[in-house]
């Protein structure tokens, strides 16, 4: 599970970023046999990370359509690169400019993806003083190892994930799309998925939010109304999304 965070390095963890699934009967077992659909709302390194570990422990065993629902003109997230029509050479990771994999889990994740080293320093920034404190070296087990995208652009970190979902067919990449609500079908328990308008964008039977934002309090104070899965959740009488959401 993936952590980013604006301007500091890109941890992979299973402790800090909360990735919420919902299903319609709270079983994947049920659907070992038949078709389902998955959404997932984010296409940052965390969205394209479950993406590609679902298709991947799905190996062809049911029909799996995956659908990434993403803000953005492309996958990446808070780790994206920018670039500029004036300056063509010009790039600039916005975000988290590397990833910091630090445990095994994120090494066998990322081991078939062939990233480059990040070269540069790795440290923090005091928000008073401006002054920069190299990280200290780890001495507990294996040192965390520093990788980027291909030309250093963070955004292909995130490319490469899902250049590994097999088989392609079986994901959808829905860029310049913002979920701005959630609800369920009375009649055959699917999720919808909305637009600012209301209009319904897609539909699944699983929803996978890969990171906090439509169930972060500063949803409200950003776009108005409740958060999308907060408002949700009042409905399913879900004690562990409960549990999450207060997490968050």
């Amino acid at each position: 599970m993936f952590v980013c965070a604006s301007h500091r390095s890109l941890r992979l963890s299973n402790r800090a970023l909360l990735t919420l699934a919902m299903t319609v009967d709270g079983s994947l077992s049920s659907f070992a046999t038949a078709a389902f659909d998955v959404a997932i709302i984010g296409g940052g390194v965390a969205g394209c990370a479950a993406a590609r570990s679902l298709a991947a422990t799905n190996a062809g065993a049911t029909k799996l359509t995956i659908t990434i629902y993403e803000i953005g003109r492309g996958p990446g997230g808070r780790a994206s690169t920018r670039k500029s029509r004036q300056i063509p050479p010009m790039r600039i990771n916005h975000g988290a400019p590397c990833a910091d994999i630090s445990t095994p889990a994120g090494r066998d994740a990322l081991r078939d993806l062939h990233l480059p080293p990040f070269v540069g320093r790795v440290g923090g920034i005091d928000s008073s003083s401006g002054r920069f404190t190299p990280r200290p070296a780890d001495d507990s087990g294996d040192p965390p190892l520093y990788v980027t995208g291909e030309n250093n652009e963070m955004t292909q970190l995130a490319s490469s994930l899902l250049a590994g979902v097999r088989p392609p067919s079986a994901l959808t990449t829905r860029y310049s799309t913002m979920v701005r609500g959630l609800s369920r079908n009375h009649d055959d328990g699917r999720w919808q998925l909305h637009d600012k308008s209301g209009a319904t964008v897609g539909a699944a039977d699983w929803i996978i939010v890969a990171g906090s934002g439509v169930a972060h309090p500063r949803w409200t104070s950003t776009f108005g109304g409740a958060p999308p899965l907060v408002a949700a959740a009042t409905t399913l009488d879900d004690p562990i999304l409960d549990q999450a959401l207060a997490a968050i």
